[in-house]
């Protein structure tokens, strides 16, 4: 096994690190937003979220929080290969915050050929995406649910 790094890109936040950490410490915050067609098919606690996706079921698990600063998710579930996936926030004056999430995934080499190359992409759509939510926008390319 092989272990891949990613660092995402670093973006300024119009929020203060108390209020992000609090966001995404609290996995249940996320069931909130979900389309009614999804509520049966995602398990969220305090500390987990897990969905079923063509009959397997995979998600994170919150492995470490340091108040205010970082979040660390594990992979929870039925996850092809282990990996964490960790939120940083450093402070900004008073109401802002450089955000940057870092990946690290323990993968063979036949899945790093498939998909390693495409971790940096998406480390980096989801951190457009919290930019864009944490700017009081819906983020682009969502799902769309009539």
């Amino acid at each position: 096994m092989a272990v891949t790094e990613v660092k995402g890109k670093e973006v300024l936040l119009k929020q203060s690190p108390y209020l992000l950490f609090n966001a995404f410490t609290d996995l249940r915050n996320f069931a909130t937003n979900l389309p009614a067609e999804m509520q049966g098919k995602v398990e969220v606690t305090y500390d987990t979220l897990v969905a079923e996706v063509q009959g397997i079921k995979m998600g994170v698990r919150v492995d470490d929080r340091l108040p205010y600063s970082q979040i660390r998710f594990k992979e929870e579930g039925q996850s092809p290969f282990p990996f964490t996936v960790t939120f940083h926030f450093e402070p900004v004056g008073l109401d802002q915050t450089l955000f940057h999430i870092e990946m690290r995934a323990e993968m063979n080499m036949m899945i790093k050929m498939m998909i390693g190359g495409k971790l940096k992409e998406m480390v980096d759509k989801l951190t457009d995406g919290i930019e864009q939510a944490a700017s009081g926008k819906m983020p682009e390319n969502m799902p769309q649910y009539s």
